[in-house]
């Protein structure tokens, strides 16, 4: 393999200094607000959570003075743990996680430099290159992985709108009964993909070589990358000249994986979605065509800022 470092002149080094800076203190701060939630403390009057938060940060505040016990908090806490705190203290975990790597990358990286630049062996450059690079693709994992929890927990703040917070408030309407569908899910997901590298191991290792990969293989024939075909050649290769019911455990393991995972389970995931968003929206019928409409505040802002310009000139 080839080995790549970004290597940054002093601007884009003060750039990356003052970004990791303000992405540290922008952690600090959602940790905070997470503590003091946690011990019924005082939350700063700067929104930076939705109302439904808010108002379960209050409530906690209340318990703490009115039986001045952190336990008790702790466990309403911890309780009641709600889908938008679980993202909050994911976001929180795998930042400081991200910054680590970020910072142990740019020491064994300047290190190694150092290093390579003195007379002598340059077994320790090396070494530290490496570490260097597995910090690296850890950063790149980990720092992605920040960042789409982080977009999904915008949904939380979308729930102050009436219409923009339809979907967050599916979602939240709907969290309960995906997690329990997922148990399931999964479940079935990993007994096909047990049957699968037992029956492919060998005659279709490139997808059902490893137990992992049997995993991947069964997302792929959700989507239908794997077909029928492919998977009788490659267990029909595995003997002589096959009659047809012999073919029959390929039948039951496709057919049998199409039936349950895509016919039954996807739809009623997909039921679940439905009924949640047929509440949610059952309140956004009841609005008028103006209200909380996006694009009639627009219109009216524009109006508002053009009429002002306009007296001022």
């Amino acid at each position: 393999s080839i080995w790549s470092f970004s290597v940054m002149d002093t601007p884009a080094m003060v750039t990356s200094i003052c970004i990791t800076a303000l992405y540290a203190l922008m952690l600090a701060w959602f940790l905070l607000l997470e503590l003091l939630d946690m011990c019924g403390g005082p939350l700063p009057r700067v929104p930076a959570r939705s109302a439904t938060r808010r108002g379960e940060a209050k409530r906690r505040r209340e318990l703490y003075l009115r039986t001045l016990s952190r336990k008790a908090v702790l466990s309403d806490y911890w309780s009641n743990l709600s889908l938008w705190t679980a993202v909050h203290w994911a976001v929180i975990m795998l930042g400081v996680w991200a910054l680590i790597n970020y910072a142990k990358y740019r020491v064994d990286f300047a290190s190694a430099l150092h290093d390579l630049e003195q007379p002598g062996p340059n077994t320790s450059a090396y070494a530290r290159l490496m570490n260097a690079q597995n910090s690296g693709i850890m950063l790149t994992m980990v720092g992605s992985m920040g960042f789409m929890i982080a977009g999904f927990g915008l949904f939380e703040y979308f729930q102050a709108h009436p219409r923009l917070g339809e979907m967050s408030r599916t979602i939240s309407r709907a969290a309960n009964d995906i997690g329990h569908f997922a148990c399931v899910f999964i479940v079935t997901l990993l007994t096909y993909a047990c049957a699968g590298h037992f029956m492919y191991a060998y005659s279709y290792p490139q997808d059902f070589g490893t137990f992992f990969s049997s995993v991947i293989a069964m997302v792929r024939m959700i989507t239908g990358e794997i077909s029928y075909t492919a998977l009788e050649n490659a267990y029909g290769s595995t003997s002589v000249p096959f009659i047809q019911y012999a073919y029959m455990p390929v039948m039951m393991f496709y057919f049998g994986f199409f039936f349950i995972v895509i016919m039954i389970a996807l739809n009623i995931f997909l039921g679940i979605v439905v009924s949640a968003y047929e509440h949610t929206h059952d309140h956004v019928k009841e609005l008028g065509h103006e209200d909380g409409n996006v694009f009639h505040d627009i219109k009216t802002m524009v109006g508002h800022v053009a009429r002002k310009t306009a007296r001022t000139v």
